[in-house]
């Protein structure tokens, strides 16, 4: 399961986390700062790529 959150903090308290949905391992890279492959089982929601999608 993957959970996202767009800031650390919204003023003094955090932000909640969203459910975006399960992903399986691929593969992984780096060994003092790891990278993570994931690959999500379905399509990130609607709202999620509107945040993630640069123009």
């Amino acid at each position: 399961m993957f959970f996202v959150r767009e800031y650390k903090k919204e003023a003094t308290f955090a932000s909640p986390f969203t459910c975006i949905g399960c992903a399986d391992f691929q593969s992984h890279y780096g060994s003092a700062t790891i990278s993570i492959v994931w690959k999500m089982k379905e399509s990130l929601p609607g709202f999620v790529m509107k945040k993630t999608v640069k123009v």
